[in-house]
């Protein structure tokens, strides 16, 4: 009797435990899927819904930021574009406005050379000093004005008048000098050989009259 109390206690056992491995085991299951099924259920949720959205917001963002480095690149190539044609037009208003004032000072030197010239030659004939003096100044006028038919005018009437002079005469103001400074300026006029018999007169003009102690009569 005891026996087969032991037997039917152990198979009741036995009974009992494969159940509750079974139930477990589809426990296990049944919670594994619906792991699986809420896992499967959020990644369609994040792939379905919230990543497009920050796709979307990425490519948002990513476009604006294309879009202000592009505007940053048009503004600054545009000031170097405006600063470049600024520079240009003050370049070119510069070199104008200097071209401009070179021309009214040489106008300017051509009148004054033109004044004092004529002075020279309304002078009496016994003022030989002063009218060379006049010439110098004209002919120092004329140099700066590049009106080169006064000027050689202007060294034609020196070259005959300093037949009036004297070693005496040069050494008064200053003269001598001032003539030696034209003569180095009408040097520099001389680049094409076109004024060398000029030149020439007009270096003997001076070397005679350095050496004259009586004026010629």
């Amino acid at each position: 009797m005891t026996n087969e109390l032991l037997i039917v206690t152990n198979v009741i056992s036995r009974e009992i435990t494969g159940l509750d491995v079974v139930n477990s085991v589809s426990g296990f299951y049944s919670a594994a899927f619906d792991k699986l099924f809420q896992l499967v259920l959020a990644l369609g949720v994040l792939f379905g819904v919230i990543l497009p959205i920050l796709i979307q917001f990425y490519q948002r963002r990513t476009v604006r930021a294309e879009l202000a480095k592009q505007l940053e690149e048009k503004k600054t190539e545009l000031l170097a574009d405006i600063d470049k044609k600024f520079n240009a037009e003050k370049e070119n208003i510069s070199t104008s406005l200097k071209q401009n004032i070179a021309t009214i000072e040489k106008r300017q030197n051509k009148a004054e050379g033109a004044v004092f010239r004529l002075q020279a030659l309304n002078r009496t004939a016994n003022d030989s000093l002063e009218t060379c003096h006049d010439l110098c100044m004209a002919a120092e006028f004329f140099c700066k004005s590049d009106d080169g038919g006064d000027l050689i005018r202007t060294i034609k009437s020196l070259v005959e008048v300093l037949q009036k002079l004297t070693k005496e005469d040069l050494e008064k103001d200053g003269l001598g000098k001032r003539l030696e400074k034209i003569l180095v300026e009408l040097k520099k006029w001389n680049q094409n050989g076109l004024m060398f018999d000029l030149l020439t007169d007009f270096q003997n003009a001076i070397q005679e009259t350095r050496n004259r102690k009586i004026v010629a009569k």
